[in-house]
């Protein structure tokens, strides 16, 4: 679609409308899509955080009430809670990378969808256009449409003949 032959044709056939809309919905698609895996990344690490004050909350309690009551130590008080914050800690870093990761496996499967798709083949010859231009039977439809846009066009041009085109 870059190249000046590309242009010519998309301008010609009046295709820009329909390019520029296919264009336009999907990226409509990848934003709401990369809001709504966004929107969960940022749900999973407000959840994450919210636990995490919680049971924060609770071990302090139930450190602080058996300090008082003398069931532990004060250096096992601060031993205990050092731990579980670690532990809390070491669990959101966990939850982060889970959330950057349901987000970027959309990436991941288009780049495995692209690899999948077939390459184009075909042979390349030396081209001799002393004996005119000749096109058999030649058919073409658009990616997605059932009806062809072309069907079985047979075309001899000869050399130095100049020739016009019109579509009904």
């Amino acid at each position: 679609m870059c190249d000046r032959a590309y242009f010519k044709e998309t301008r010609i056939l009046g295709i820009f409308n329909f390019i520029h809309t296919l264009f336009t919905d999907s990226l409509r698609l990848l934003t709401r899509k990369t809001w709504k895996a966004e929107r969960n990344t940022a749900l999973l690490t407000m959840l994450i955080n919210i636990a995490k004050f919680l049971g924060m909350g609770a071990s302090a309690y139930m450190l602080f009430t058996a300090t008082m009551s003398g069931e532990i130590t004060v250096g096992a008080f601060a031993a205990v809670f050092s731990l579980l914050n670690t532990i809390f800690y070491r669990m959101e870093r966990i939850m982060r990378h889970y959330g950057g990761l349901q987000r970027d496996i959309g990436k991941v499967n288009n780049f495995f969808r692209l690899l999948d798709m077939p390459e184009r083949t075909g042979t390349e010859g030396i081209i001799d256009f002393a004996q005119g231009i000749e096109a058999n039977k030649i058919n073409f439809s658009y990616p997605g449409r059932d009806t062809p846009a072309v069907k079985d066009v047979s075309l001899h041009i000869k050399d130095g003949e100049t020739i016009a085109i019109s579509v009904l």
